[in-house]
This record gives structure tokens, sequence and C-alpha cells, in this order.
């Protein structure tokens, strides 16, 4: 991608200086940044004719053009595209730096660690009869095959914890697969795809939709539109759909899927749960899901605190051995252990 110049102009100037201290100590190769400190020195700066320039600025009255694009720092908690919400943590700053700059935050994984993670399984769709369960794993798997390409994380889960990165940041539902599946005949369809998209630790993710009932009304054939679409004109490398509830049509959405991770819970609970799925797929006559299925059960002790799970840096996860190597059985890429993965027999 394009290496980006990144104009600081603050009317803070020393938060300005600490920023591009900051800034400068990722060592980003793709990233530029520099402080102006006057109107006239930015337009100066402009006027050099540098490619790829991108003003971070709190001054609303500065507006991008065909030279320039502008990203406005906000007291405002609205994180959508040509917006980053000031009072937050350097880190963060600079993570929505990248995802609006559309940089990464280091060099690709050497082509090794691509090909151990990528494979031809490119939708994953992620069900538990616990919800909270599919939330903390499909969070987890998104990260991990983030490492090995563009992922996309959607949550069709009754009660959806994330519309941003943040479970507790109260931004209002909108612009996200709603939205979209209204559009799957547009032509824009990709562009409105990537509008929308928000970053998502190393991975990115679509705000769910707003209302249970709109997922509710969503039809077999919308969803194969839909996830085809996603993985054809979007650029993404990995679909991670998290399915945390039963509804008409979650067996034709999982019939999209290229391998299901079902999380069965321990002792006689989960095996009556995994009975009752199996049975499912025989009424419904789709017995061809039970060749794409792994039963996971996930180790007591692997999953976070619940008070603690709002505190952990997404992009933290993938620096967790355990975790990765856990994921990496579960996808069937790293061997099986501990009885944590159970295929189907039948």
């Amino acid at each position: 991608m394009e290496d980006v110049t990144l104009l600081l102009y603050l009317k803070d100037v020393e938060y300005g200086k600490r920023l591009l201290r900051f800034l400068v100590q990722k060592k980003n190769p793709g990233l530029h940044p520099e402080l102006v400190t006057s109107g006239n020195g930015m337009e100066f700066r402009i006027g050099m004719g540098t490619g790829g320039l991108v003003i971070l600025t709190d001054d609303p009255t500065v507006h991008g053009d065909e030279k320039r694009k502008v990203i406005n720092l906000s007291n405002v908690q609205d994180r959508t595209k040509g917006k980053i919400f000031q009072f937050q943590k350097a880190e963060k700053i600079y993570q929505e730096i990248l995802w609006q700059c559309r940089l990464e935050e280091k060099k690709e994984p050497a082509g090794s660690r691509r090909e151990e993670i990528s494979g031809q399984e490119k939708i994953f769709v992620v069900f538990s009869p616990n919800a909270a369960d599919a939330t903390e794993f499909s969070v987890i798997l998104s990260q991990y095959m983030a490492q090995g390409g563009r992922c996309l994380y959607l949550q069709l889960s009754g009660f959806p914890v994330y519309s941003v990165a943040e479970p507790e940041a109260e931004v209002p539902l909108s612009g996200g697969m709603g939205d979209l599946m209204f559009m799957l005949e547009q032509e824009d369809f990709a562009e409105r795809a990537g509008e929308f998209s928000l970053p998502f630790g190393r991975a990115e993710m679509l705000p769910p939709f707003a209302h249970f009932k709109d997922l509710l009304d969503c039809r077999p054939e919308d969803w194969k539109r839909f996830l085809e679409r996603l993985q054809k004109e979007c650029g993404y490398d990995s679909i991670i759909v998290e399915m945390g509830q039963v509804f008409e049509h979650f067996l034709d959405l999982m019939e999209r899927a290229d391998r299901i991770l079902f999380l069965q819970v321990p002792g006689v609970m989960g095996r009556v749960q995994r009975a009752v799925f199996r049975r499912f797929c025989h009424t419904e006559k789709k017995e061809d899901l039970l060749k794409r299925i792994r039963y996971v059960r996930q180790p007591e002790d692997f999953r976070p605190a619940a008070s603690e799970w709002g505190n952990v840096r997404l992009e933290e996860l993938t620096e967790d051995g355990r975790k990765m190597q856990y994921v990496k059985q579960a996808l069937g890429r790293g061997g099986e252990g501990d009885d944590i993965i159970m295929e189907d027999t039948g």
C-alpha cells in the first residue's frame, strides 16, 4: 500500500509533540508523521505535493480535498471513518490511524506463517448453545486468522457484545450488516461494506443488526448472496460468523460455511446438546453439515475472567501462545490433545 505522510495539526502543540514522539517510536515503515504548528505551515507543506497526505487535526474548520485526507480528533466517541476519539490511550489512537489510513501495524507475516494460517477454508461458523462461549472463541479466532490475511468478524448472536472494538462503547448500531442487506444488488456494495467496516484488533468487523427482527427476516438466499459478495468483492481472506442462537434459517446459513465449530460444554449437558443438533440436521435433511463440523471443548481455565474480558486488547490475543495453539488445534492444523477436539463420526 502507498506510504502515508501524516501531518499533525493540533491546537495543543505540546500534545502534538507528545503524539509525534509516540508515533515516531512505533517505527511503522508506512507511516511518516510530521508536526505543523500553524495553518500557513500546513498549507506550505501541502503545497510541496507529497502523495498519500493525511492531516490529523482537532480543528473542525480544516476540510479534505483532492490533495489531502482529513481525520478529525473529536471529543465525541464517534468511531467512523474520518473521525477518531481523542481522549483515549495513544496506542488506540495509533491503531485507529492505521485503520483509517489502510496501513498494517507491521509488515505481513513471513510467507511460511501466512501459509500456516491460510488455507482452503475461508468461511467459519462458530456456534454454541451458550452464546458467551461463541463470542469469546469467535473473537480469538478472528485475531488468529487475521495473522494470515484480512479477516472479517460478523456477530449473529441475539445479544451482540461488540458494536465497535470495545464492548462497553455506546455507539448506535447503524451502517452495518442490517444496511448492507438492503444493498445486495447494488454495484457499490463492496465500497459501502468498506465504509461500514470498523477496526477490530488485527481483524475488521461489521456492526451487527440493530434489531433482532432484522436478523430473523433474512432469507437463505440473502445470506448466500451476502457472504459471496463479501468474500469475492471485498478482499477478505477469511470470514468468522458468530452464531449464539437458533433461528429459522440457522442451518441454511451454516451451509455457507467451509468449517463449523460447535462449542460443546463438558458432561451430560454437552452430549445432549450435541445430540439435539445432530437430530436437527437429520430432520432438515442437512446431514452434509455433519461432515464439516468439529466439536470443540474449551478448557475450564482457558476463558478469561468475565470481569477482565473488556480490558483485553484484541491485538494482544495473538501474543498468547496457548490461545493460538488452541485455535490451531480447533481448526485441525496442529494435532489434537486433551480431548479438546472431536470430529463427528457419522
